[in-house]
């Protein structure tokens, strides 16, 4: 079954090799490189990958890593705020674990976290979908201990609380949202 230095291998390889293919490490051919990666996997190693993007997606819920991402986006849905945290995943473990233990860290980052940001939203189903195609039959849907539902951890900002963000994110306010 795929452990956390796997999965975090695989989301490197994929990049590498998107870049090595396209001369651009696109959030799209990094994906398809991770289809193609996947489809060659068994199903304890698929059921172990959706595992860990369930795991880092959840861990990363909380309100602290969201008001970050509101700054850099200018305002995001939960949706979208889904898809921006599968982003941080392809981004690699340095960042992504970075990024959780503090957000402000991401203006630091020379990466845009907001481009091809839909794209980055397929990878929180690649491993079912890949799943179901090898196997044909989509069991992995009622792996167990998967949670439908879980609510951001942490403490919820006011959107228009700017003060807020500018004690709280003083880099990414800073780099984002800078008054001239």
């Amino acid at each position: 079954m795929m452990d956390e230095i796997d999965f975090w291998y695989l989301i490197s390889q994929a990049e590498s090799q998107a870049e090595a293919e396209s001369g651009s490490a696109s959030v799209a051919d990094q994906v398809s490189a991770i289809r193609t990666a996947l489809s060659k996997m068994e199903a304890d190693d698929l059921t172990g990958f959706q595992e860990m993007v369930d795991g880092l997606m959840n861990g990363a819920f909380g309100y602290d890593l969201w008001g970050a991402a509101y700054i850099i986006t200018g305002g995001l849905s939960p949706d979208d705020f889904e898809a921006f945290r599968a982003r941080l995943i392809l981004a690699g473990r340095q960042i992504f674990e970075r990024a959780v233990d503090d957000p402000d860290s991401l203006a630091e980052l020379d990466i845009d976290l907001t481009g091809e940001i839909e794209e980055a939203r397929d990878l929180l189903f690649i491993a079912l979908e890949t799943y179901e195609e090898v196997s044909g039959d989509g069991a992995i849907y009622e792996r167990p201990g998967h949670s439908e539902m879980i609510a951001p951890y942490g403490d919820n900002f006011d959107e228009t609380d700017t003060e807020h963000f500018k004690q709280r994110y003083p880099q990414l306010w800073e780099k984002y949202c800078r008054e001239d």
